[in-house]
C-alpha cells in the first residue's frame, strides 16, 4: 500500500513538473515587424518583482491569435492614456488574466472597452475611463501586486477583479526553468 502511494506521489510530481511553462523558454528577444504576428513571448517580459514575475512589454504592436494587439507606454493593452486624472473623470481599473486582457479579440471587443463605451454613452456629466491592467496567465497574487505597484499613479475610483478558477494556482509562467 505504501509503495502504491509513493508511486502515485512520484507520478504526480513528474506530471506537475512537466506541465509548467517557464518565462525564459517563451520570452522572445527577436526584432518584431510592426503589425506582424506575435507569440505570447513577444507580449511579455520578466520583472524584477518576484511577486509579479512578468508584465506586458510597453510599445508592442502586432497581431496575436488573429486580432490586432497594442500595448501602450504604460504597459496596458489599451490606447495611450494620460496618468493625471482630469476633473469629472471616474476611473475604473480592471485586474485579471487572459479573459479580461481580451485573448484573441480586438481591443474594442474586450469587456472593459465595451464597459467604457457604454458608461460614456449614458452620461454627459461625467467622463469614464476604464483601464485594462490584465495580463494573460496572471493569478490573484500577481493582480494584487500589480495593483499595489500602479494604483498610486493611476488613482482609480473603482477596481474590477476578474476572478477565474486558476487564480489560486501558481502563475501560468514561472520565472525560469530549473537547472
Amino acid at each position: 500500500m505504501a509503495a502504491s502511494f509513493l508511486a502515485l506521489e512520484v507520478a504526480v510530481r513528474v506530471v506537475t513538473a512537466s506541465d509548467r511553462n517557464y518565462l525564459d523558454e517563451i520570452s522572445s528577444a527577436r526584432a518584431l515587424a510592426p503589425g506582424g504576428d506575435l507569440a505570447l513571448g513577444d507580449l511579455v517580459r520578466p520583472t524584477a518583482d518576484d511577486s509579479i514575475v512578468y508584465e506586458l512589454k510597453p510599445g508592442v504592436r502586432g497581431r496575436f491569435l488573429g486580432a490586432p494587439v497594442a500595448v501602450n507606454s504604460l504597459g496596458m493593452r489599451d490606447d495611450e492614456r494620460e496618468l493625471p486624472k482630469r476633473p469629472q473623470t471616474f476611473r475604473i481599473v480592471g485586474l485579471g488574466d487572459s479573459l479580461m486582457f481580451g485573448w484573441g479579440v480586438r481591443l474594442e471587443e474586450t469587456f472593459l472597452a465595451l464597459l467604457e463605451k457604454e458608461l460614456n454613452a449614458r452620461s454627459s456629466e461625467r467622463r469614464f475611463e476604464v483601464w485594462n491592467l490584465a495580463v494573460p496567465g496572471y493569478n490573484s497574487v500577481q493582480e494584487v501586486e500589480t495593483f499595489a505597484a500602479k494604483a498610486d499613479g493611476i488613482r482609480p475610483d473603482l477596481v474590477i477583479v476578474n476572478w477565474v478558477g486558476n487564480d489560486m494556482d501558481l502563475p501560468s509562467f514561472l520565472a525560469e526553468s530549473p537547472d
